[in-house]
């Protein structure tokens, strides 16, 4: 067994130190895995137990520590306890799928069917988010993909999507001019 902590240690060790030379270079670290490993090590040998929290300095493991209140956040923001409203749109190309969240967040999916077998590649799935708010019966999409706007104008048969901020690629597959959203309760 002690062969295991050995190369817990070791591993635990390589692990550590390359996740603090990742950051240094502006890369990303492996969360967990160094410090658990470290942890695994440095409790096999009775000698090392008193050095046991320094596992805990794992860049990997810090980083984690770091974001989890901002993904626990951005999790809760966008659940579905938060949901208000759900549309969805059909083309000839793709389904759409829209969200407004309480707290004025908003979650835009597509998902693309290509028609005929592409040699090039092409873009399968798109998912966008930002801010919207009410402005009489329309809905104003905001703040997505470089600052874009989308008025989304209610007509009898749904949301009628009009981009007034658009830019200037007209090709660009994450436009939603045009798209007729109707809603999903």
């Amino acid at each position: 067994m002690e062969w295991f902590g050995l190369a817990a240690l070791i591993l635990g060790t390589y692990i550590s130190i390359g996740n603090w030379v990742y950051f240094f270079r502006g890369q990303s670290a492996i969360p967990l895995i160094g410090a658990a490993l470290l942890a695994i090590g440095l409790q096999s040998f009775p000698i090392t137990r008193p050095y046991l929290l320094l596992s805990l300095l794992d860049f990997g493991f810090l980083a984690l520590v770091i974001a989890l209140p901002r993904l626990a956040w951005d999790a809760w923001e966008t659940s579905r306890f938060r949901l208000l409203k759900r549309f969805e749109a059909r083309t000839a190309d793709a389904d759409y799928s829209l969200r407004l969240y309480k707290g004025f967040v908003f979650v835009i999916q597509a998902d693309f069917h290509p028609q005929v077998p592409q040699v090039y590649p092409i873009m399968l799935q798109f998912g966008l988010h930002g801010r919207w708010h009410m402005h009489e019966d329309d809905i104003v999409l905001e703040n997505y993909a470089n600052d874009r706007r989308t008025v989304l104008h209610r007509q009898v048969s749904g949301f009628h999507a009009a981009e007034t901020a658009d830019p200037n690629d007209t090709r660009d597959a994450t436009r939603l001019h045009g798209i007729t959203f109707t809603r999903v309760d």
